[in-house]
């Protein structure tokens, strides 16, 4: 994030960028001439009407801005965040307009752009939105685009003055022999915004998460970070190079020279987790600040707020970074509610449990469930054995939302719909799901269960009441989930009840993969058809298992499954082997990797890093390679397959 490490020195790569400029320099001078506005836009709006965002890649999202707003809230819109990773704002006035601008530079710059140069490219573009909306809010549409073009126009030509000069210079020395140093940064340092200021390291580039093993996280007398020596325990952090003039104003931010010295400098072995896939070293002697003052308790106000999302801008996840959050000063959580209150007595009294425990208030209700843990979906299996009875039920008044694929349940008088609200419009269906009463004395561990399943930050607990089918007996207090926020992000689902065979994604990814075969597609399609296959299972492998748990802890469980053994054993059975799957080498692993008959668990490792390594980083788009891609697809394919085979025999999906 926010540079080039990538351009390769050769002379139609000079010729592409000069190109390049020139094209850019063309749109500008139209822009302004024409003031073909209406023009540019319709580039963005003509096929994406039916899109409630504006436009989005390499980490960026353009978004419009609203009075009194500023970057904090930019930054924290709900619609940058993407489960796993977030966007960065490119805040405007224009959304259609920038959009429209940004389809037209990418355009032009497609040729010179790679899977790692994009993200200093559209970094900058992000960069100039911020300033014009902070600096120069009441620009007007001309000025807002020809500033951009003239800033991207400025960034190639500084790569095309380094490509011209490492043409004419090829053995010029490294980084770190003109003096740059590696730096591990625990605390506000590895918030990006923080860090690439002009009064700290602007020049500095991020390598990547990083680990320093045998220290703790702890908070100074100040409330700022240090780490302590504690065997067994790790820290995790940022990595990033400094050059010597950063690294003075660096000294000069964190009291390096004051009487006495806020903190001093340590250097310490340092564990790489991301500078290795871009050809780094798996370990590097870095800087780091240990603070002087004596431990304290009590983070500085804002500060562990900076470092949280720091850590989510470097891909840190959720489980990751929830230890940060003890530190937040506690704060009162919002009260639950009661919906269809005409229908029971008045339960505003009631109110919510410990915010750490995520339970609900009166565990000996029964719940509600219309998602995950509906019978013949993923998650029933995991409360199967707290259930006495199963009845089918509904919610009168009330919508289906989804938000990074998950179904949230909004009642019509939801608090935080407004009164004009489109959701409100069509909150008439009856929801369908699950009543379910859970045993006596097993009710808590139920919940318990549920609550370690399900994001709070996309639900709360509330209390609601529910009929059965005929509606022909008195309504039911239950516990139910409920949608947090449900006016940000999210879609509103037509049907009266969900599935998650009934996503259309997953139904076009499987439609993709049988393509690759069947049309004999490219390498390249047939590696976009590999990724998507594994989305869709890192989706349903965290909806099965965990949805806090990471990432491969989840994936390596999914090599236990049937549905993943059965795909292998036939698979082995129709090719006689693995022939066409090569040995390949994992960035978690030093030994090399193979799929093997013997080891489910091995295989789907082998199968998730052929992802990781050979189609996500690009490093398997030639021809050679597109036999191995292929089985990798009709592997990963089946196991998708027969795992939707296992959600109940009422869904609609058909293989």
């Amino acid at each position: 994030m926010g540079h080039d490490l990538t351009l390769v020195t050769d002379e139609q790569t000079i010729t592409a960028i000069r190109n390049s400029i020139l094209r850019l320099n063309a749109l500008s001078k139209s822009i302004q001439s024409k003031h073909n506005f209406d023009e540019i836009e319709q580039r963005w709006t003509k096929n994406n009407n039916d899109y409630k965002g504006f436009w989005r890649g390499a980490d960026i999202q353009v978004i419009e801005t609203r009075n009194g707003e500023t970057i904090y809230d930019w930054q924290n819109r709900e619609i940058l965040s993407h489960g796993y990773s977030s966007d960065q704002p490119c805040p405007t006035k224009f959304p259609h307009l920038i959009s429209g601008i940004l389809i037209e530079i990418s355009d032009i710059v497609s040729d010179i752009l790679d899977y790692q140069n994009k993200y200093a490219f559209y970094w900058e573009i992000h960069l100039t939105c911020i300033n014009l909306a902070t600096k120069n809010s009441e620009a007007a549409p001309a000025v807002a685009c020809a500033t951009i073009i003239y800033n991207q126009v400025r960034l190639l030509n500084s790569w095309l003055q380094r490509l011209e000069q490492k043409r004419n210079t090829p053995n010029e020395p490294t980084l770190t022999e003109l003096g740059w140093r590696y730096y591990f940064a625990f605390g506000r340092n590895v918030n990006h915004d923080v860090m690439l200021s002009d009064s700290r390291c602007p020049n500095s580039i991020f390598l990547g998460r990083a680990l320093l093993k045998d220290y703790s996280f702890a908070l100074d007398s100040k409330g700022y970070a240090t780490v302590i020596s504690n065997t067994g325990s790790n820290t995790i952090g940022v990595l990033w190079l400094v050059s010597p003039n950063d690294k003075l104003n660096l000294d000069r931010c964190e009291g390096v020279g004051r009487n006495p010295p806020s903190y001093q400098e340590n250097t310490k072995s340092i564990e790489t987790t991301d500078a290795n896939l871009f050809g780094g070293p798996k370990h590097v002697e870095a800087f780091l600040y240990v603070s002087n003052r004596k431990l304290g308790t009590v983070p500085a106000d804002g500060y562990i707020e900076q470092i949280i999302d720091g850590l989510s801008q470097s891909l840190y996840s959720a489980e990751d970074i929830g230890h940060y959050k003890n530190y937040l000063k506690s704060q009162s959580p919002k009260p639950p509610y009661v919906s269809n209150l005409k229908l029971g007595e008045d339960l505003s009294k009631l109110l919510p449990g410990p915010d750490e425990s995520k339970l609900p208030l009166d565990s000996s209700l029964p719940f509600f469930a219309y998602g995950l843990f509906k019978r013949d979906q993923f998650g029933y299996e995991s409360i199967q054995g707290f259930i006495q009875w199963d009845d089918d039920a509904i919610v009168p008044e009330a919508c289906l939302l989804e938000r990074d694929g998950l179904p949230l349940l909004c009642p019509i008088d939801h608090p935080d719909l407004v009164s004009e609200s489109e959701i409100k419009e069509v909150c008439k269906n009856e929801i369908q799901g699950g009543l379910l009463t859970f045993k006596e004395g097993m009710q808590l561990d139920a919940y318990r269960v549920i609550a370690e399943t399900e994001p709070f930050t996309q639900y709360h607990w509330g209390q609601l009441n529910v009929f059965n089918m005929d509606k022909d007996e008195q309504p039911y207090l239950v516990n139910c989930l409920i949608a947090r926020k449900p006016e940000k992000g999210t879609v509103v689902l037509s049907d009266q009840s969900w599935s998650l065979t009934a996503d259309h994604f997953f139904t076009g990814v499987i439609e993709l993969a049988e393509r690759c075969s069947k049309e004999n597609l490219n390498t390249i399609e047939c590696q976009a058809a590999y990724l998507m296959l594994w989305t869709a299972l890192e989706r349903i492998a965290a909806l099965k298992f965990s949805l806090k748990a990471g990432v491969m802890n989840n994936v390596v469980k999914l090599g236990d499954e049937n549905a993943f053994s059965n795909a292998v054993d036939q698979f082995h059975e129709k090719h006689n082997g693995f022939a066409n799957l090569r040995k390949v080498f994992s960035n978690h692993e030093i030994s090399d990797q193979k799929p093997s008959k013997t080891s489910y668990k091995k295989t789907i490792k082998y199968l998730y890093t052929i992802r990781s390594n050979i189609s996500h980083r690009g490093k398997g788009g030639f021809s050679e390679d597109h036999d191995m891609i292929l089985d990798c697809i009709e592997i990963t394919l089946q196991t998708l397959k027969n795992l939707f085979l296992t959600i109940g025999k009422d869904n609609n999906y058909s293989l």
